[in-house]
C-alpha cells in the first residue's frame, strides 16, 4: 500500500488515502476482468442474439461502477474533506475515463481469443430464428 499511498499523496489526497486507492483499483480491476468475462461468456453461451450497446449488461455494469465512483468522489469532497483542488478533477477524471477503456481492452483482449466461437454463436441465433419463422410459416 506504500506505492499507492505516494501516488495518490502526488495527487494531493492526503485522508482516505487507502480508501480512496481500493475503491478505484476494484472499479478499474473490476471493468477489465468483466471486460475478459464478457467475450468469455459470449463465446461458451450458446446462440446469442446481437445487441445495441445500451442493451448489454457489460456496458450497464460500466455505467453503474462509473456512477459509484461519482457517488464516493462526490461524498469524499463534499461531506468528508470540503474542499476540492484541480488536481483532484485530473485524477477522478482520469479515473472514470480509464474504467470503461480498461472493460474495453479486457474485451477485445478475449475476444482474440473467441471471436471465432462468438461469430458462430451469432450466426446459430440467425439460423434459428430464420427455422422458427419457417415453422411458423408453414
Amino acid at each position: 500500500m506504500d506505492i499507492l499511498e505516494q501516488v495518490l499523496k502526488l495527487f494531493g489526497f492526503n485522508e482516505m488515502t487507502d480508501s480512496i486507492g481500493i475503491i478505484c483499483l476494484l472499479v478499474l480491476l473490476g471493468n477489465f476482468f468483466g471486460g475478459l468475462m464478457n467475450s468469455v461468456v459470449l463465446a461458451m453461451g450458446g446462440p446469442i442474439k446481437r445487441r445495441k450497446l445500451f442493451d448489454r449488461i457489460s456496458f450497464r455494469a460500466c455505467l453503474f461502477s462509473e456512477l459509484l465512483l461519482l457517488v464516493f468522489a462526490f461524498y469524499y469532497h463534499a461531506v468528508l474533506v470540503q474542499s476540492i483542488a484541480v488536481v483532484h478533477i485530473v485524477y477522478w477524471t482520469f479515473t472514470l475515463l480509464s474504467a470503461p477503456v480498461l472493460a474495453y481492452i479486457g474485451s477485445q483482449i478475449t475476444y482474440l481469443i473467441y471471436g471465432d466461437q462468438i461469430q458462430k454463436n451469432y450466426r446459430l441465433y440467425k439460423q434459428l430464428m430464420q427455422k422458427k419463422k419457417a415453422d411458423a410459416a408453414k
